[in-house]
């Protein structure tokens, strides 16, 4: 919801100015930190995802994956430890890199994108 309504366009808030008569106000730079802000959501999205993924993947052992979802575990792994317990993961997030899985993955795999 948060990224939708930092979607509307920076435009639709424009106040006019001088009358309306060649109105120049800049919207861009409501528009940039709107857009940081969507990025900034988005790939802590992934990131949980990550993690999310990270943990089921724990609870199906011994039951083991395809390389490339076991070389991204294992790279998931080296920054964020399983969770035995419920607690705050901001920390966990901020240190989880989907960069560096993606890369780990692709150097076992090939390119994915």
């Amino acid at each position: 919801a948060e990224c939708r309504v930092d979607a509307t366009p920076a435009s639709v808030q424009s106040i006019p100015t001088g009358a309306s008569k060649e109105d120049h106000v800049s919207m861009g730079p409501i528009a940039a930190r709107k857009a940081r802000r969507v990025l900034g959501n988005a790939t802590s999205v992934i990131r949980l995802e990550l993690m999310c993924a990270a943990q089921a993947l724990d609870f199906l052992e011994p039951l083991k994956p395809g390389i490339g979802v076991d070389e991204g575990h294992r790279a998931a792994r080296k920054m964020v430890p399983h969770l035995k317990r419920d607690h705050y993961l901001r920390g966990m997030i901020a240190k989880l890199d989907e960069r560096a899985v993606l890369e780990a993955v692709e150097r076992r795999v090939g390119t994915l994108r």
